[in-house]
């Protein structure tokens, strides 16, 4: 759902032409119409929608300038052909509290390996994490975890980079909430994804002698806020803005965030 509401802070009439179903649409009745980006159309609607996605996007933008213009858009269009979509509101997550996403099949899990996240037996899980957040927990010594897409080193792809540093193993097992237990899920499952899909990478790309001889695996890239102090180009951190090199046998303790208690406790 993404939790987007409809478009009734625009002039629908003048959007979408005057009496039209989009004009006519408001309040609750967006509901049929509210989605993200679909994952399938028929061939035969795709044409008149991809017409009206294109021409609401830049007056919605001019209106209510945030990325999700054109999400506004294509629901705008939806609603003028009278395109009733479907959700599929198990198959992903993404913002820990936000409905009609497949938080309830996790919330039923009980235990998890933050080092090894595995599906538990007979329980379920969502099929995509769609990571667009920011995501917060605080281990039993009071250090803060983070996962941020753009966090991530740009570099890390690199042989001689290391890899991120992973949270403690019971992360996800020591929260109190059900919605620290959902930051401290995607924290866990996004650096444990991450660093698989690393090493498959590096095994798979670093195999001449030089790169070989360069391959970094080690665990030292810790993802921070840009408000740690002493953060940017450190002799012993690096010179990544948003995240720093830990030594291995180190954690560098990363105090609690203001935002923290409102946001992800």
């Amino acid at each position: 759902m993404y939790g987007m509401g409809g478009v009734d802070f625009m002039d629908k009439d003048k959007l979408c032409g005057e009496g039209s179903k989009c004009a006519q649409t408001q309040g609750h009745g967006w509901a049929r119409f509210q989605v993200g980006p679909p994952a399938f159309v028929h061939a035969q609607d795709l044409s008149p929608l991809a017409k009206h996605w294109h021409e609401y996007t830049k007056p919605i933008f001019d209106v209510n300038p945030i990325q999700l213009s054109e999400m506004y858009a294509y629901m705008a269009g939806a609603a003028n052909l009278g395109l009733e979509q479907v959700r599929l509101e198990n198959m992903m997550v993404s913002g820990p509290m936000a409905g009609g996403e497949g938080w309830d099949s996790i919330d039923d899990w009980g235990k998890m390996s933050c080092k090894k996240p595995e599906v538990p037996e007979g329980k379920n899980a969502p099929n995509f994490l769609h990571h667009c957040q920011t995501y917060a927990a605080y281990d039993t010594t009071g250090n803060r975890w983070l996962w941020h897409k753009g966090h991530v080193p740009h570099n890390i792809l690199d042989c001689d980079s290391p890899i991120l540093r992973s949270p403690p193993d019971d992360l996800y097992n020591s929260q109190k909430t059900k919605r620290s237990k959902r930051n401290a899920w995607m924290v866990c499952m996004m650096h444990y994804k991450t660093n698989d899909m690393l090493k498959a990478y590096k095994a798979k790309f670093c195999k001449t002698g030089e790169d070989r001889e360069k391959l970094n695996l080690d665990e030292r890239v810790r993802l921070t806020h840009a408000m740690t102090p002493g953060l940017e180009c450190h002799p012993t951190k690096g010179c990544y803005p948003l995240a720093q090199f830990e030594p291995n046998e180190e954690v560098e303790m990363v105090p609690e965030d203001i935002g923290d208690k409102q946001n992800y406790s």
